[in-house]
């Protein structure tokens, strides 16, 4: 499977709201009755996983894209050829979205959890996450998504998927041992209504 192909593509040539959508497929860096046992982090896992995520966002916001890498699941930033070549594709994407007239606004995940899972000594985390962006006409348009995070030590590091593209077959690459257990909350795209004066 090429995943970078299916997972990190810009179409330029569509109309401004339809590259607005895909815009938001390239983030941040997508039930069974398994075993995996849901649980709680302890609250220092739980400080951990918010302030890397919140490291990892602000990465992403500053054009940081390097240290965005060093926060991804070790096999995306594998699959994109590398830490140097994940960054210099999110580089030129990003490049590419601000020469269309799109200013990103924020990028902000939440402070907790909606799942906990833990499977084969590692912890697996659904945060949400909420991506606000302007388009060329001035509209401000929301991107309700989250990020797995991964931590293999007990939640002291964790490494991050971008929920933005995620699917089965994309989770089943990535992480097979829990694929299917884990409930990834619905994407939701959609105009930020306008503020009354």
């Amino acid at each position: 499977m090429n995943y970078k192909s299916n997972s990190h593509s810009l179409n330029f040539g569509l109309p401004r709201r339809g590259a607005a959508v895909i815009f938001f497929a390239i983030f941040f860096l997508l039930t069974s009755q398994g075993a995996a046992a849901q649980t709680q982090l302890t609250e220092e896992a739980s400080k951990q996983l918010r302030a890397q995520a919140e490291e990892s966002s602000r990465a992403f916001m500053e054009g940081n894209y390097e240290r965005l890498a060093d926060f991804t699941h070790p096999k995306v930033v594998e699959l994109m050829g590398g830490r140097e070549k994940m960054a210099e594709f999110v580089r030129k994407s990003m490049a590419g979205v601000k020469s269309q007239g799109f200013e990103t606004l924020s990028y902000a995940p939440a402070a907790e959890p909606t799942q906990v899972l833990r499977e084969g000594g590692q912890f697996y985390a659904i945060l949400p996450a909420k991506l606000r962006m302007r388009t060329p006409d001035g509209v401000i348009f929301v991107s309700e998504s989250f990020m797995i995070a991964v931590s293999a030590d007990d939640g002291k590091n964790w490494k991050f998927v971008s929920g933005a593209t995620a699917d089965a077959a994309k989770l089943k690459l990535l992480m097979p041992e829990v694929a299917d257990k884990l409930k990834l909350p619905t994407v939701r795209n959609y105009p930020e209504p306008e503020k009354k004066p």
